[in-house]
């Protein structure tokens, strides 16, 4: 057993649950008391790499905007001096893989049905906010011990993805037996894999064994035969959405039952508000076929997958199997994030205390933009830029270790911050960006500078940075314009033919 240690400020770490390639998972408390969590931390030998790092963070980018009842709950993010963790919702249940090995290897038909509603209902608010989770199995979904109809809760959607980037193929995570055929021949990530995985769970559940093709579904009872051959079939045109297919499951539960299908496993129909943050875009769905019913086609914009950040997150994903009657090894983890950052309920971050005074430069994570932080005692600003036009000036409190800027139109940064390094997001112009980024070593840093030249305001932010490069960008009388080079040595920039001087920010400027 691993010897107990402090976590941040308010937490304890007990023994450890699992481990996967870059992460350990151990138990935790609060000090002053309350449930137990479960922690996911970055290993210890590879905080030093920055590349991980970032990949932890994007994990928790991808699971931010999700909030639902059937998905596990990231409570806290912690940063201190290096060591990244994720607190998560410690559920006391065993994953369904060792719940069926409990109940003799398969479930009554109605139980099966009330868990794969449940799980269908948690992936349609997934997919609505452009995330697959790409690896649903058994190990991945959590059974609440002693819960009538059985409740669960989905983890490791670590592994899943953000659809971003259009005409992506090659097959992304996924575990042997539950992978989409697309994905297997190489095509493209959708939400409709996520819908194939379901229907060779439910086949599993209620027969004991994992379906060969579609034909595998023929010891199902009739009620759900042609649902879940719909699931399986080849071509993930002809599956149904997964917000259908919650829908379906539930009106078969009440045959198998004799009764109304369990309240318990019941969604908010579509007129009613979800906790889900609204997104320009949902999961991409297949184009549907052209002999598709009408209702069926056009049902949902296309939206695109990232390869480089699905497979960061492909990296980080644990699936702990819960075994024996420990209680902690019951804890099958995963993030499912907070409310949105501006939200009051947003997302906690802790840190160790940082230093009075200081100054961060970097880029944002997957985005050509710099950003740059300074921090004078209990004051804060940043600069944001991509140095063409987009650029935001950011002005808070920093305290413990922590940092919370806001800027114009809502625009609002949160991190952590220490002697190292500075972690967190901005969101701007309807944008969330994810940033870890180091202490700036002199003349890197942030610079702003104040003129008239012919009788035009002139405003000028450089961010710049370590290896020498600078992003900034020149306002002359509120039109902005990439920033000409400035010299670090004089502090100087020529605009509009006469010089202008900048002056380095320290932080607490207002």
């Amino acid at each position: 057993m691993a010897q107990e240690e402090t976590l941040g400020r308010d937490y304890v770490l007990h023994e450890e649950i699992g481990r996967g390639a870059i992460g350990i998972v151990r138990r935790a408390t609060r000090i002053d008391g309350g449930p137990p969590l479960v922690a996911k931390l970055l290993r210890p030998d590879l905080a030093d790499n920055r590349a991980l790092r970032n990949s932890f963070l994007q994990e928790e980018a991808v699971l931010r905007g999700l909030q639902h009842e059937f998905i596990v709950e990231l409570r806290e993010v912690v940063f201190e001096r290096g060591r990244l963790a994720l607190l998560l919702e410690f559920v006391d249940g065993p994953n369904l893989r060792r719940h069926l090995a409990e109940q003799g290897g398969t479930l009554p038909a109605a139980d099966a049905c009330a868990i794969a509603s449940q799980v269908a209902t948690a992936l349609a608010a997934a997919h609505a906010q452009g995330v697959v989770h790409l690896d649903l199995k058994p190990e991945n979904v959590l059974v609440e011990r002693n819960s009538r109809p059985p409740r669960i809760k989905i983890t490791d959607f670590g592994v899943g993805a953000l659809v971003l980037e259009a005409g992506h193929r090659g097959t992304i995570g996924g575990t042997p037996g539950y992978v989409a055929p697309e994905l297997r021949a190489g095509g493209s990530p959708t939400a409709a894999a996520d819908v194939f995985s379901l229907g060779v769970v439910v086949t599993e559940m209620i027969t004991g064994a994992r379906p060969e093709g579609a034909d595998g579904a023929d010891g199902l009872p009739d009620q759900l035969r042609t649902l879940v051959v719909q699931c399986l079939a080849e071509d993930p045109r002809d599956r149904p959405t997964a917000r259908t297919l919650a829908a379906r499951l539930r009106a078969a539960t009440a045959p198998l039952t004799g009764s109304p299908a369990h309240a318990a496993t019941a969604p908010a129909s579509p007129g009613e508000p979800t906790r889900i943050r609204p997104s320009a875009a949902g999961a991409r769905q297949p184009a549907p076929r052209a002999d598709a019913p009408a209702r069926e086609r056009g049902r949902g914009p296309l939206i695109t997958l990232t390869a480089g950040l699905a497979t960061a997150l492909v990296l980080l994903g644990l699936s702990m199997n819960a075994t024996g009657n420990d209680p902690a090894r019951r804890a099958e983890t995963a993030a499912a994030p907070p409310p949105v950052v501006n939200s009051p309920t947003a997302l906690a971050t802790t840190a160790t205390p940082g230093p009075e005074r200081a100054a961060y430069a970097g880029r944002v994570n997957g985005n050509d933009a710099a950003i740059s932080i300074a921090v004078r005692g209990d004051r804060a600003i940043s600069y944001l830029c991509d140095g063409t036009r987009l650029e935001e000036w950011l002005r808070g409190t920093a305290s413990g270790g922590r940092l919370d800027l806001t800027g114009r139109n809502d625009s609002r940064l949160q991190a952590t911050y220490d002697d190292d390094a500075t972690v967190g997001s901005v969101s701007v112009s309807g944008r969330r960006l994810t940033f870890d980024i180091a202490q700036a070593k002199p003349p890197s840093g942030l610079y702003r500078a104040t003129a008239k030249i012919r009788n035009a305001r002139i405003v000028g932010g450089w961010i710049l940075l370590r290896d020498g490069s600078q992003v900034g960008i020149v306002t002359n009388n509120g039109v902005p314009a990439p920033a000409p080079r400035l010299d670090p040595s004089t502090g100087t920039a020529t605009v509009d033919g006469m010089l202008v001087t900048a002056e380095p920010i320290e932080g607490g400027e207002s």
